[in-house]
């Protein structure tokens, strides 16, 4: 499984991982050393979810922190999904295919 993810990761542009996903896949002393040891030049962003800690959003030029808020939780099911689904309606795709991050 740990090559198998490591070699997805490699063909990436967007990538979203839970911490646990990620510690797996590159176990580090924190996050950012983490993403960096995965990192690689085909990729634009790289989003991390702590659950209701929140998330972190890499890029080549930053590394942005977003706070959980409280909610009352019926079910977990999708919530990755629907992270995913909300960052990708974030992003400047059209920029993302055709230019370099920073223009982001």
């Amino acid at each position: 499984m740990h090559a198998t993810g490591r070699e997805a990761l490699a063909g990436a542009d967007i990538v979203k991982v839970s911490a646990e996903e990620l510690l797996a896949l590159a176990p580090a002393a924190d996050t950012a050393s983490a993403v960096r040891s995965l990192w690689h030049s085909g990729l634009k962003i790289f989003a991390v979810t702590h659950g209701a800690r929140g998330a972190e959003l890499f890029t080549t030029r930053c590394h942005v922190s977003i706070a959980g808020f409280p909610v009352k939780v019926a079910d977990t099911v999708g919530c990755g999904d629907a992270f995913m689904a909300a960052l990708l309606v974030g992003l400047p795709l059209e920029r993302l295919a055709t230019s370099n991050e920073e223009e982001l």
